[in-house]
């Protein structure tokens, strides 16, 4: 595709086939390895963004990388999600995460939700929305670890807002050892 396609909506096209065929692609070969995970996670992750950061329709664009996210049976199509701002502006991200937020809403299983939830903390992380992550942690995993305190101090930090950053990791208890 790379050395054949130089129209970015054509090439785009072709790279979202080629993330719908994933379950095709790994029922019908052994992963064990990793190697053909890896072209979905590098190569053709790579390629989709190069596309899709040269369309002018990000709407378009986003709703197609959110129809995609609705099943991820594999775990290669949160790429996409976790690359967004690779190609997305923050208006286009913030209706992606709308959406997942609506669609997390309608599920009653906490195991649907977080399908939705994993998305949000990518997109929110992605345009520093620190309080947007902290919120949808707290919905996800209402009795927090210690690596969920980690991972919003460090999107406090990453947001310029040190000292809420430090108040997250003042709330692990002092003799915690892991991480």
């Amino acid at each position: 595709i790379r050395a054949g396609v130089s129209d970015p909506m054509t090439g785009f096209e072709l790279m979202v086939d080629f993330f719908k065929a994933d379950s095709t692609i790994f029922e019908n070969c052994d992963d064990s390895d990793g190697n053909i995970g890896m072209v979905f996670e590098q190569d053709a992750r790579d390629l989709f963004v190069a596309y899709a950061s040269q369309i002018a329709e990000k709407e378009r664009i986003a709703d197609i990388v959110f129809e995609l996210n609705v099943v991820d049976d594999y775990g290669v199509r949160g790429e996409l999600i976790d690359s967004a701002a690779e190609y997305l502006p923050e208006p286009n991200i913030r209706n992606m995460i709308e959406k997942c937020q609506i669609q997390a809403d309608k599920q009653k299983d906490i195991c649907d939700k977080r399908h939705y939830f994993i998305m949000i903390e990518s997109l929110s992380r992605q345009i520093k929305d620190a309080k947007l992550f902290e919120k949808t942690c707290l919905a996800s995993w209402p009795k927090l670890s210690t690596a969920a305190c980690i991972d919003i101090s460090r999107v406090y930090l990453e947001s310029g807002d040190v000292q809420t950053a430090l108040l997250w990791v003042n709330k692990i208890s002092e003799g915690e050892t892991f991480n």
